[in-house]
């Protein structure tokens, strides 16, 4: 699957930092989607399944782990890998995300290129192994 391809969508309340994100995703040849809290994803995700989900952790309205148990519940979802970004460097957080098998996390402050290398890298291990 070549980057062209790869549909992304970015979860992030802070408006400037999803602007940002996006701006560089999109330059590095990503096609990406955004939304703002967690609630619109389940809209989203009503009309398009994205190749992988960059999501912040602290979320209003819905918690991300909330939403990452929903999305388990339908086969045709349940597979979509995520990325979290997250504030948070803790063991409690570490165990919940293996828990809910989320693929990686990047801890604030990353830098761009930092996401780029994650997302492919978490790409390439999801695609290998439906191989």
């Amino acid at each position: 699957m070549s980057k062209k391809e790869v549909r992304i969508l970015l979860v992030e309340d802070n408006p400037i930092l999803r602007e940002l994100l996006k701006y560089n995703l999109k330059g590095t040849g990503f096609l990406v989607d955004t939304v703002e809290n967690c609630k619109e994803v389940v809209s989203y995700l009503n009309g398009t399944i994205p190749d992988l989900i960059v999501c912040d952790i602290m979320m209003p309205i819905m918690d991300v782990f909330d939403l990452r148990s929903i999305i388990f519940q339908y086969p045709k979802l349940n597979s979509i890998p995520f990325i979290f970004l997250t504030a948070k460097d803790q063991n409690e957080f570490k165990i919940r995300c293996k828990e809910l098998v989320v693929e990686n996390y990047l801890t604030k402050p990353f830098l761009p290129k930092q996401l780029v290398e994650k997302i492919q890298a978490v790409l390439h291990e999801h695609y290998s192994k439906k191989e």
